[in-house]
């Protein structure tokens, strides 16, 4: 047991120490009222963005769907004689929507049958199939046209582009 200090002593070391803490405490209590207003703002923020973030989001997708519509031009199609709807013009209506292709976009039969079909479907008496476009396609490519990418096989469809790789 330590009897040697007085009490005046005593007193002011506890003084002294309640003095400390209670700067302390306000220290962090002006820190934790700063803290909380940072914290609010910040939240605020955060919201803001996500809501923009979300939409920015949905606009992309939206645009991007859109900007993945084949475009055959509606001009280009009525200036083009594509034959009657009993003998149509496979061949340019095919030269048609590959045009509207970027020049390193692959393509096959399946592909471009489906798009030919989508947009002359109203000139054509029935739909047109993919051994049909197989048959322009091969021409196309035989007359440098279009350049193969890879040969058809039994169980995969042959891929054309627009311009040759690597050149």
């Amino acid at each position: 047991m330590k009897t040697n200090r007085s009490i005046a002593e005593v007193l002011e070391r506890l003084e002294a120490q309640a003095a400390f803490y209670e700067e302390r405490e306000a220290f962090h209590g002006a820190q934790e009222a700063h803290h909380r207003e940072q914290r609010s703002g910040h939240a605020a923020r955060l919201e803001e963005v996500r809501r923009r973030l979300s939409a920015f989001r949905a606009a992309a997708d939206e645009a991007l769907d859109f900007a993945d519509e084949p475009v055959v031009r509606a001009a280009a199609r009525e200036e083009v004689d594509l034959g009657p709807a009993s003998r149509p013009r496979l061949g340019r209506m095919a030269e048609l929507v590959i045009g509207a292709k970027g020049t390193g976009e692959r393509f096959g039969p399946v592909s471009l049958t489906a798009e030919v079909n989508e947009h002359f479907g109203d000139r054509l008496r029935r739909p047109i199939n993919p051994g049909q476009i197989s048959v322009v396609l091969r021409r196309m490519s035989r007359m440098g046209k279009i350049h193969l990418v890879r040969r058809g096989r039994p169980h995969w469809e042959a891929l054309y582009v627009r311009e040759a790789p690597g050149s």
